[in-house]
């Protein structure tokens, strides 16, 4: 029972998440626009794994973005649902 409390204290997943901060990798690695990619697919799948996992892994993962392009995707899904719920309600 301790270890499950343990696993969702916040402060514990903030700390273990911290090293898959996609900013915090050694840039002397082979490859490492790739390393920095599996970072934040992990981080993404970490936080679909709870909502205890939920905030810490994405606070994470949103915490610094290298361009505007994940949250203009965002916004381009968000039309492109409303056009099509529009077209259904002619």
């Amino acid at each position: 029972m301790a270890s499950i409390r343990l696993a969702q204290t916040p402060e514990v997943l903030t700390f273990v998440f911290e090293f898959l901060d996609p900013y915090k990798l050694d840039t002397s690695l082979a490859q490492p626009e790739a390393q920095m990619q599996c970072c934040r697919k992990s981080l993404a799948q970490s936080a679909l794994v709870s909502r205890a996992f939920s905030k810490p892994a994405l606070s994470i993962l949103w915490r610094r973005l290298d361009d505007l392009k994940p949250i203009l995707n965002f916004f381009d899904f968000r039309n492109t649902t409303h056009e099509v719920v529009s077209s259904l309600s002619i």
